[in-house]
Order: C-alpha cells, then sequence, then structure tokens
C-alpha cells in the first residue's frame, strides 16, 4: 500500500505551514508543520513505512507517535490517496 498527494488541490506554503484548497469539497485545509512535511513527502507514492521513516529521519526517532498522527489527520482531512500495489 502507498500514499500520495490527491489530485486537483490547491496549495501554498506559508512559513512551514501548508494552506490547501478543495474546491470540489469546498475545504480549506491548513497543515502544521508535522502534517506539511508529510504532505511535501507525498509527491511521489510512497509506502506507509517509508514515509514515517522519512519523519522520524528529519524530527528524531522519538517523534513516532507525531508521525501517526500527522498521517491520521492528513487521511481524515481528505488529502491523501492509499494505493493498493498489486503484483
Amino acid at each position: 500500500m502507498k500514499l500520495y498527494q490527491r489530485e486537483n488541490l490547491i496549495f501554498e506554503k506559508i512559513g512551514e505551514e501548508i494552506l490547501i484548497i478543495d474546491h470540489k469539497k469546498g475545504h480549506l485545509i491548513t497543515l502544521n508543520r508535522t502534517a506539511s512535511f508529510l504532505w511535501k513527502s507525498l509527491i511521489a507514492p510512497i509506502s506507509l513505512k517509508n514515509l514515517v521513516s522519512l519523519y522520524l529521519e528529519k524530527f528524531g526517532q522519538d517523534k513516532k507517535e507525531d508521525a501517526s498522527k500527522g498521517i491520521k489527520d492528513l487521511n481524515k482531512a481528505g488529502v491523501v490517496r492509499l494505493v493498493w500495489k498489486t503484483k
């Protein structure tokens, strides 16, 4: 399973945060530093394991709960997609 940014979203980086506009749903989503880092890492499909590893490399091994919460928040906001890889 891989994650990636949902298509057709408009986004702008403001400082360490990212603002996302979902014009189809009429939502404005603000991503904090944690979610912004994760979002930027989703430009190309990436496995959940590799995404968490990237986060921990940047912010420290003791931040696993922050990475997990950030990924859940992105999913809840509806700005990521899951891709099931088949062989």
